[in-house]
């Protein structure tokens, strides 16, 4: 609905004192009215022990299910600072701290419940997420990494180098569990990477959903050698789809011979009926 507040001769907007109240009060009224069931909202409808109906104010901002949603919302949103949240929010993409948060967290943290890893070990499985954990202001910090296409010019490579730089995830994103205090209780003191990057498997991409985005490369799915029986049985299962191809063809060859015989038969059967018509009708 719109409506228009400013006065056409004062050119004073009028202000309304609690709309949404009157709003939710009218939708109430109008169901009263055309008989329709009443919805849930700032007012409600009550009937007395006469019948009569009533419009009232309702708890519904304190509703029970409306307090659980808020509660999901800032579950799923724990970890994730104010301006990533209102970019989500404004701009409709997803922000690096949900990506990993959603995408990077949980894997990250059955990494590391394995025994025996160190610091490379965990720089190692970020790689394959296109992040590294880097110190920063006296914690730690994800960092996204640039990613080079084999046609990039200097030019190019400088840009995407200085684009990933500027992305940062606090290790509060990931879950309590990332803090540096608990990675260096599990991890030891904190160490940089040292080994060369490998090709990542995932990356963040703030268009996609939760923020993941996929590479796929020619050893993903590498060609198992089959055994002879399998072999042998792909053979026989190959010549029995053949022969069963071939006498589908010759069925179906015979059966176009057969309806073509008969509508020979039957062209002929009529015109000998109307050459007998145009005798005994001459």
């Amino acid at each position: 609905m719109c409506v228009n507040k400013v006065h056409p001769q004062t050119l004073k907007s009028h202000h309304v004192e609690f709309s949404h109240n009157a709003l939710h009060k009218a939708c109430r009224k109008i169901e009263i009215d055309q008989g329709w069931s009443n919805q849930s909202g700032l007012m409600e409808v009550l009937t007395d022990v006469n019948g009569k109906e009533h419009i009232v104010k309702s708890d519904y901002r304190n509703d029970r299910n409306d307090r659980n949603d808020r509660n999901d919302r800032n579950d799923r949103n724990k970890g994730i600072n104010q301006k990533a949240l209102d970019t989500e929010k404004y701009s409709g993409v997803v922000s690096f701290e949900r990506y990993i948060k959603e995408t990077v967290g949980p894997k990250f943290k059955d990494f590391l419940e394995s025994k025996n890893k160190s610091w490379e070990d965990a720089h190692v499985f970020l790689n394959d997420f296109n992040v590294k954990i880097i110190e920063r202001s006296g914690g730690i910090s994800f960092q996204d990494l640039p990613l080079y296409k084999n046609d990039f010019t200097d030019a190019q490579r400088e840009v995407e180098k200085d684009r990933a730089s500027k992305i940062f995830a606090g290790g509060k994103s990931a879950g309590d569990f990332s803090k540096k205090s608990r990675l260096e209780k599990k991890l030891g003191n904190y160490v940089e990477m040292t080994t060369k990057r490998k090709l990542p498997h995932f990356f963040y991409d703030e268009n996609k959903e939760k923020g993941v985005a996929q590479i796929k490369r020619e050893n993903d799915n590498p060609v198992q050698k089959k055994s002879p029986c399998e072999l042998k049985l792909r053979a026989i299962f190959n010549d029995e789809v053949k022969q069963s191809k071939i006498a589908f063809s010759e069925k179906k060859a015979s059966k176009k011979i057969q309806i073509t015989d008969v509508k020979k038969a039957e062209e002929l059967d009529l015109k000998t009926e109307l050459k007998i018509l145009s005798v005994r009708f001459r």
